[in-house]
Order: C-alpha cells, then sequence, then structure tokens
C-alpha cells in the first residue's frame, strides 16, 4: 500500500477552489480541488479515503503532472 497518493494537475490551469482544509478527512472521490482553464471547470476526486494535505493555494497556475496534494489513505 501507498504511503500516500499524489494527486496531480490534469492539465496547466489556475486553482480555484478548495474544498477542504489541510487535515481533513476525506472520502474516496469526494472533489478536492477545483482548477480552471479557459472557463472550463474541472474537478480532482480524492483517490481514497484518508487525510488531504493540499500543496498550492487558490489562485496558483500550476502546470499538467503538477503534484498540487496528497492524501495519505486510512489505516485499517
Amino acid at each position: 500500500m501507498a504511503s500516500y497518493y499524489k494527486i496531480e494537475a490534469p492539465l496547466f490551469g489556475s486553482i480555484s477552489q478548495i474544498n477542504c482544509e489541510s487535515g481533513s478527512v476525506v472520502e474516496e472521490n469526494e472533489v478536492l480541488i477545483i482548477m480552471e482553464q479557459m472557463k472550463m471547470y474541472y474537478y480532482i476526486e480524492s483517490p481514497c479515503a484518508g487525510i488531504f494535505y493540499p500543496l498550492v493555494t487558490v489562485g496558483t497556475v500550476v502546470s499538467a503532472d503538477q503534484m498540487i496534494g496528497k492524501v495519505i489513505p486510512h489505516v485499517e
């Protein structure tokens, strides 16, 4: 099992919304970050249930495949 899952930007764009604070418990498929590119919105979901840590702030311009957050899975 991975120690954490990387959340990467699917494309070049800007971060328009972060839905959870750092250290928040999130569920699988929960929308964590919303990106915008050319007035189109992209919803980035959690790959698993765990604890979310964003690595960017609202307004940050990111490149494709840039790591923008991570989720540490729950260990049961």
